[in-house]
């Protein structure tokens, strides 16, 4: 027997939404066009909801702000990109540096660190540490909400996103304004000072 939308989404997760909820939050979007968002008022985090989602999901999470441009990473050598974006993760040079070199660990050469940075690879770990997309997913995805277990493609979910390969990484949460509604909540319940907000 297919499952809809509201048996999946009140089932879900510790913080139970019940029908009642269910049916003010989706008539509001329905009526209203925009998700209802219990903020609180000065919240230590705020969740900014773009447009920009992919397969239906018309909204992107980002963290404080939404970013445009990435930075300029034509003129950084490996050993400044690792100073300034990869150190204060915890990893070492050599873990960083080797997979950017075209060969084995014993082949890297003497000097390697003062090349140009690959841009695909800096590109692809700022996207993922730095940018406002992956640090929006590292708040939302450690709030164990029970949100990633909702795998239906119906309205009022929300979606964890992530890609990698060699033609780069994503990783971002989607939503749709119904979702956006019911993520606020579930935040709120789990004790949370996050605002959800739209751009």
């Amino acid at each position: 027997m297919p499952i809809n939308r509201r048996q999946f989404l009140v089932g879900v997760g510790s913080t139970l939404i019940s029908p009642k909820l269910f049916d003010l939050f989706a008539n509001h979007v329905a009526i209203m066009e925009e998700p209802i968002l219990n903020t609180p008022p000065n919240p230590d985090i705020k969740l900014v909801a773009g447009y920009g989602g992919s397969d239906g999901r018309d909204y992107l999470l980002h963290r404080d702000y939404i970013e445009y441009h990435m930075p300029d990473f034509s003129q950084l050598s490996v050993r400044e990109y690792y100073e300034i974006y990869v150190k204060q993760h915890g990893v070492s040079f050599d873990d960083f540096a080797i997979p950017n070199y075209n060969g084995a660990r014993d082949d890297l050469v003497e000097g390697y660190e003062d090349e140009i940075v690959c841009p695909v690879g800096a590109e692809n770990y700022w996207l993922r540490y730095h940018g406002s997309n992956g640090r929006a997913f590292d708040v939302v995805k450690g709030l164990d909400l029970n949100l990633d277990k909702q795998i239906t493609r119906e309205q009022g979910i929300i979606h964890f996103i992530e890609l990698g390969g060699v033609l780069g990484d994503y990783t971002a949460v989607e939503s749709d304004l119904l979702g956006l509604s019911f993520l606020q909540e579930k935040i709120n319940r789990a004790g949370k000072n996050i605002a959800v907000t739209m751009a």
